[in-house]
């Protein structure tokens, strides 16, 4: 059966090209924190930009300000 996440159903198959290939392999844990942007937006060159580095542009944005200014 095939699950949803490629490198677990192959993993097997890829430790061993790993060792025939001698490859270089690194894992890193990828942090799951969202930032909520609430509080934390400002506008920049036209555009609304939150502490996080999430950026918007185009219309509606005073709409889009007043939501995250909450």
């Amino acid at each position: 059966m095939k699950g949803k996440y490629f490198y677990q159903d192959h993993k097997e198959n890829l430790e061993e090209e790993h060792i025939k290939f001698e490859t270089h392999a690194e894992t890193k844990d990828v942090g799951v924190e969202r930032c909520d942007h609430m509080g934390k937006v400002s506008y920049a060159n036209g555009e609304l930009r939150c502490e996080c580095g999430a950026a918007w542009s185009g219309s509606n944005l005073d709409a889009l300000y007043d939501l995250f200014a909450k």
